[in-house]
């Protein structure tokens, strides 16, 4: 994903439903509200680099988890980053369990399908 793709779930939605379990976003700004949905709704890890000034406290180059968390983040300008995930772990959201396991089966349908 690139930057403003941020603001569209059907971005993460579509790399997620092709396999892609960590994303990697190069961003200027961004809602980090927005990273934490497009992480949880899609079941995937998300790796954000940014150019945002960290006084800000707006999106900052970090590692999220599965469930929308960040669990690595830069405490100054030009850090980097790293965090060890483990993709053969899934994640279990109460009351849904696996939610990855069922994104393509209960998701709405996609145009594309439809024509088929």
């Amino acid at each position: 994903m690139i930057c403003y793709d941020v603001f569209f779930p059907e971005v993460a939605r579509e790399l997620a439903m092709n396999g892609a379990e960590v994303i990697a976003l190069p961003i200027w700004g961004g809602n980090p509200s927005l990273a934490a949905a497009r992480c949880a709704e899609n079941g995937v890890f998300m790796v954000f680099s940014t150019y945002s000034d960290l006084e800000s406290n707006w999106m900052k180059t970090a590692v999220w988890n599965r469930e929308g968390v960040r669990v690595e983040e830069a405490d100054q300008w030009g850090t980097i980053v790293m965090a060890e995930v483990d993709l053969n772990q899934p994640t279990h959201w109460q009351f849904l369990g696996n939610f990855r396991s069922r994104i393509k089966r209960e998701a709405p349908i996609r145009k594309a399908e439809m024509t088929r």
